[in-house]
């Protein structure tokens, strides 16, 4: 398992579905990754805030972000690395 190939595979572990010895090596790469560790964090993160947004039955979803927040996400994002498009050496 690399950085790349967790991406590829993320839905499905988060949703349980992916078959037991990937799993397995998922857990491993998140436990020696600390940049995949993050990305998987912040994965979750972003479900669960478009939850909010897109399912009001579930939370009402913010009337008005304010623009404070809006530019320090955007800002994490752009300083964010995405695991599997480092730079080669």
């Amino acid at each position: 398992m690399n950085c790349k190939s967790l991406i590829d595979f993320l839905t499905e572990y988060d949703q349980g579905t992916l078959p037991m010895h990937q799993r397995l090596m998922f857990d491993l790469h998140l436990k020696l990754c600390p940049p995949c560790k993050k990305f998987l964090d912040d994965y979750r993160a972003a479900i669960k805030m478009g939850k909010k947004c897109c399912c009001p039955k579930q939370e009402p979803a913010l009337e008005h972000v304010p623009e404070e927040f809006i530019q320090a996400v955007l800002k994490a994002k752009e300083a964010m690395p995405i695991p599997g498009n480092e730079p080669r050496k």
